[in-house]
């Protein structure tokens, strides 16, 4: 066939824009569907729709083809229609310390309860500095002292009176007390009584020897009565600690979602403080000195931050505070996450140290959430390639989706490099996930 020449009116077709019906693409509504993969649409409504562990979405295809914002999109629109799952908090364990407790709380309510035990530390410090400082209490605690001393006294006056009625007197020396005999108001030296006649002698000696048990006797009761002072003071303290935060516990009742478990963590609460109320005050004060020291040690970057100073491992009412891990307050339905860069730990999680005084310190509230964490409930999106790229994160991806728990470890722990002093880990009914080749893949929902 011979060739044509091309005219130049055919070289573009002209296009009306009066006949689109729109001025720019942001007029229009997206597609909800890819175009032109109608079968991957029926697959992501279907896999999406999976309720059993263990079923995943895996999408491939090559590069351009925007597999990630086609899966993104459809489990967006999937996620709004679905539950909303709760927030996760972990509080200190006051019976295993080191194995931190976990609240599943309704959607909202975490972040509630973080900033009324925040504003509850508050409130217990300066209610218990109040309380130790109030007229009343040191009345009563200078009372119990006063009791005391009294019997100390009353028990050094029978002691002092029978003295007197054998003609002795008692002398305190680093010893204890020491009985010598007196005569027309005067002590004997050692050489006027070696003086005295054999018989007096005897008698003044049978006289000490009993004063002496007497006063043995006096001082093996000496300890039980400052047991008993000392029980006396710590039920003062108790008595005066629940007066001055019960009411400030029992405003938190009841407020975040059904279920005991808030209850059960205030009376926890409660208790502790009671029991350590003083402590906690001694803790504080020591807290204050540590602090200025730190910050005249903060010499530049490296050092820990001010603001963290107070907020360490060593605030003796750090342990009341809640670490809210996951918060779903304000999310649309189900979470959608996507991990882009799918390390070990970015997934299950990890727990941080801050350095004080030359030393490594931990607790739970420096426990930090994973993608795992922050996807139950939902959905989470991640490119298959990069966690098999990135060391032990599909090990322990597996390890979490088979036993449905996430357990926190570093990768120093599993290299045997370094231990920590808390184990952190989760309930059951973390997400199941899945991966893409070139590009993401979602999961079903987890269920519960």
């Amino acid at each position: 066939m011979p060739v044509q020449e091309l005219a130049v009116d055919k070289l573009y077709r002209a296009c009306d824009p009066d006949q689109l019906g729109f001025q720019t693409t942001a007029d229009l509504e997206p597609l909800e569907d890819p175009l032109g993969q109608p079968r991957a649409a029926e697959a992501l409504q279907f896999g999406t729709r999976i309720r059993h562990s263990g079923y995943n979405i895996y999408a491939l295809g090559p590069p351009g083809t925007e597999q990630f914002q086609v899966v993104r999109e459809h489990i967006k629109r999937q996620a709004v229609q679905e539950e909303q799952p709760g927030d996760w908090c972990y509080v200190y364990n006051f019976e295993e310390p080191h194995k931190p407790r976990v609240l599943n709380l309704t959607p909202g309510c975490g972040r509630k309860l973080s900033t009324a035990m925040n504003r509850l530390v508050e409130e217990v410090r300066n209610a218990l500095k109040a309380a130790f400082e109030s007229e009343a209490f040191q009345n009563r605690a200078q009372s119990i002292q006063e009791e005391f001393r009294e019997k100390q006294q009353h028990a050094l006056e029978e002691l002092q009176e029978e003295a007197r009625e054998h003609n002795l007197t008692t002398h305190r020396t680093p010893q204890g007390l020491v009985f010598a005999p007196v005569r027309n108001g005067e002590t004997l030296s050692p050489q006027e009584f070696q003086e005295l006649p054999e018989d007096e002698r005897k008698k003044i000696e049978s006289a000490v020897e009993e004063l002496q048990k007497l006063s043995q006797r006096m001082f093996q009761s000496t300890p039980a009565w400052e047991r008993e002072a000392r029980d006396k003071i710590r039920d003062l303290n108790r008595e005066v600690t629940r007066y001055a935060v019960k009411p400030l516990i029992d405003e938190l009742r009841g407020q975040y979602g059904p279920g005991d478990q808030v209850d059960t963590y205030l009376d926890a609460v409660e208790t502790d403080i009671v029991e350590n109320a003083r402590e906690l005050i001694a803790a504080e004060g020591e807290q204050s000195q540590q602090q200025q020291q730190l910050q005249r040690m903060l010499q530049g970057p490296g050092h820990a931050d001010e603001s963290q100073i107070g907020q360490t491992a060593g605030d003796g009412l750090r342990r009341y505070r809640i670490n809210l891990i996951v918060d779903n307050g304000d999310t649309d339905g189900a979470p959608v996450v996507h991990e882009d860069n799918p390390t070990y730990q970015n997934l299950l999680g990890r727990v941080e140290h801050m350095a004080q005084m030359g030393a490594l310190i931990t607790d739970f509230n420096m426990i930090k959430a994973g993608a795992l964490h922050r996807a139950n409930g939902g959905y989470l999106i991640l490119d298959a390639r990069k966690v098999l790229q990135q060391p032990y994160a599909w090990e322990g991806l597996k390890r979490a989706l088979r036993s449905r728990q996430i357990k926190i470890e570093s990768l120093a722990q599993i290299y045997s490099l370094v231990s920590s002093a808390i184990t952190p880990t989760t309930p059951d009914h973390i997400p199941p996930v899945s991966f893409s080749d070139h590009g993401p893949a979602t999961d079903a929902r987890a269920r519960g």
